[in-house]
């Protein structure tokens, strides 16, 4: 990743609170993986936008990819989306915003934990699935919670006070 000034850190952090996400999702592998485990658990790391030389720029600056969305509807704009690569790439990038973010800091801290987990499991060769499994549902329930209006609005509470 190109090592990006202090100003487009906190750019992309705002970009991440009005046009991005982060999540996670539960995924089912048809077969088994090396380690016989058939479920696995991603965080998401995602900017969408319709201007896409704006995900160009991130892309430039920070790495990941792009891909893009084109819309069904004649009228409607192409999407295009940022992400992260993997979990390293994911957990580096989160680290780097955290210290920028006001509204998606609990859903950033949430992730970075769990990434952190999964860094460690694939240094022990999985040795902690079970572990990784439990706090991998978990970190689904939290950041969809997170994720929901309601979670906004607690979000907007703290920034007022």
């Amino acid at each position: 990743m190109p090592i990006p000034q202090q100003t487009e850190i906190a750019y992309l952090a705002g970009i991440l609170a009005g046009e991005g996400s982060i999540s996670a999702r539960r995924v089912r592998n048809r077969a088994k993986s090396k380690s016989g485990n058939k479920i696995y658990y991603v965080v998401d790391f995602r900017i969408f936008n319709t201007f896409e030389p704006l995900i160009d720029w991130i892309v430039e600056k920070f790495g990941g990819y792009k891909m893009s969305q084109v819309k069904k509807n004649p009228n409607a704009k192409t999407l295009h989306i940022w992400s992260t690569r993997n979990i390293e790439e994911t957990r580096e990038m989160i680290a780097c915003l955290r210290p920028h973010l006001r509204i998606k800091h609990r859903q950033a801290d949430a992730a970075l934990g769990f990434l952190e987990m999964q860094i460690v499991a694939r240094k022990t060769h999985n040795a902690m699935y079970d572990k990784i499994a439990r706090r991998g549902e978990v970190l689904v329930s939290e950041l969809r919670s997170l994720n929901q209006s309601r979670g906004r609005k607690d979000s907007v509470r703290a920034l007022q006070q």
